[in-house]
């Protein structure tokens, strides 16, 4: 159990072969099911449970759980400004540029870096087969949405600094890296076969 605040950050990172773990908030609520890292911001107070249990098919394995939990760094306050009584300007449409990942030969990960900002979403496809093993890990703060194959969210793959599952179907995975302001980032994306 982890008595946890809304708005922590909790980071759990699952290493051998063969175990995936599930995390449910308060009240049971299922917050992500049978990954193998997890990173996210607590939607609520109250205590989590992380459950760990062999993956489908396997009866037995050993594991390593490591779990972290801290609290969001808080810009400093800034005066507050004198309200005008100008119109506001409408936001920019929203761009999003979309990219197929394309790994090296004999390769299956790859560093990207580029520029998101509110009216522009950097999406990547990663084209990924079924059992595969998918991590994506945006660096410098940003978050990513996750959208399998047929273009839905992934339960618990929304606002996420890192995410890593077993894919339960192939195709083209969608990464959107969102940013609240322009900002450079990198991101990393590997797809492996379980081991």
């Amino acid at each position: 159990m982890i008595q946890g605040q809304q708005g922590q950050q909790l980071t759990a990172n699952l290493t051998g072969s063969g175990t995936v773990m599930s995390l449910f908030g308060p009240g049971q609520t299922p917050l992500v099911t049978q990954v193998i890292n997890w990173e996210g911001i607590l939607p609520a107070t109250g205590d989590y449970y992380l459950q760990v249990k062999p993956a489908p098919g396997v009866s037995q394995s050993n594991y390593q759980l490591t779990v972290s939990l801290t609290d969001p760094t808080r810009p400093s306050p800034s005066p507050t400004p004198t309200p005008t009584l100008s119109p506001e300007p409408s936001p920019p449409p929203v761009q999003v540029e979309v990219e197929q990942v394309r790994f090296a030969e004999g390769e299956s990960a790859e560093r990207i870096s580029d520029t998101a900002s509110p009216s522009r979403v950097r999406r990547y496809l990663v084209n990924a087969q079924e059992g595969q093993v998918l991590t994506a890990q945006v660096i410098d703060g940003l978050v990513t949405n996750i959208r399998s194959p047929d273009g839905e969210l992934i339960e618990n793959a929304s606002q996420v600094l890192s995410w890593e599952s077993q894919l339960t179907t192939g195709g083209d995975y969608q990464i959107d890296v969102i940013a609240p302001e322009e900002t450079d980032f990198s991101l990393n994306v590997e797809v492996r076969d379980l081991e």
